[in-house]
């Protein structure tokens, strides 16, 4: 402590004050991390802080060893970076956008590294083709050969049906929402694929 209150001039001290001015709070980021209490989109800032902080600490070894003495500032710039050498490979491996977005199924862009992911992926997306080849089905039982899907507030996967055709919906789907005009239905096969693309999702 006493070292760097002397050398706070120093170019060494001043390039890593620039550096870590603004960052995030690391010690929240890691809490959080470790009980697994945070977004993807905030260990990908993490991540991306952790990154730099490796760069900038690495970048400056040369000039502490000539500026410092004291050894456990020294060793703060040898192992450090050591320590933090491995986390770009973390920060390669995730995708930002999906992680900002919540897309868990695209957060991880170099999947033959993890084979778990792989598989889960493959399987929500054969679940979305059974939803997609769902709809010939559902259009003949309503008499809609052109049948598409609707969204609406968040909740996917809807059969939207007039209300004056009602009687042709089978007693075993679910009225999500309704208006004056339509009602939208999940018939059980799609309640399913929605359950388990959550599941899978989930893990």
């Amino acid at each position: 402590v006493s070292e760097l209150a002397r050398k706070l001039g120093s170019p060494c001290v001043s390039l890593l004050k620039e550096g870590l001015r603004g960052l995030p709070d690391l010690e929240k980021m890691l809490c959080s991390a470790y009980h697994k209490k945070c977004s993807p989109s905030e260990f990908v800032t993490m991540v991306k802080v952790l990154v730099k902080l490796h760069s900038d600490l690495q970048s400056y070894s040369e000039m502490a060893q000539e500026e410092m003495s004291a050894e456990l500032l020294l060793s703060a710039f040898r192992n450090i970076p050591a320590y933090l050498s491995e986390l770009q490979k973390f920060r390669d491996a995730l995708d930002e956008q999906a992680a900002r977005y919540g897309s868990y199924e695209n957060l991880f862009t170099e999947l033959e590294r993890f084979p778990e992911i792989h598989k889960l992926k493959k399987e929500i997306e054969d679940l979305k083709q059974k939803l997609l080849d769902y709809r010939k089905h559902f259009g003949r039982t309503l008499g809609k050969p052109s049948l598409d899907y609707v969204t609406v507030s968040g909740i996917q996967y809807m059969v939207e049906v007039q209300n004056k055709f009602l009687h042709m919906v089978p007693s075993d789907w679910t009225r999500m929402s309704s208006t004056k005009a339509v009602s939208r239905f999940h018939p059980p096969l799609v309640q399913e694929a929605v359950r388990l693309m959550a599941q899978q999702g989930d893990q």
